[in-house]
């Protein structure tokens, strides 16, 4: 997996194949937040927004 450019490049294979993918990430995405991990046979990938890009929580009384 690399991530350069806002694109991240993800790449794998198994007994049976082998892929490559790309996905444009959005500018509010921390790439040092990136994460892979492979869990009942299925790539899941996690991505985690810069705090300054979470939105306000407000409160309601």
């Amino acid at each position: 997996m690399s991530f350069k450019d806002g694109v991240l490049n993800v790449a794998g294979k198994n007994e049976r194949h082998s892929f490559t993918r790309s996905f444009t990430i959005p500018e509010d995405v921390d790439a040092e937040g990136i994460a892979a991990r492979v869990k009942d046979g299925m790539l899941v990938l996690t991505l985690k927004r810069l705090p300054e890009a979470e939105p306000e929580k407000i409160r309601v009384s």
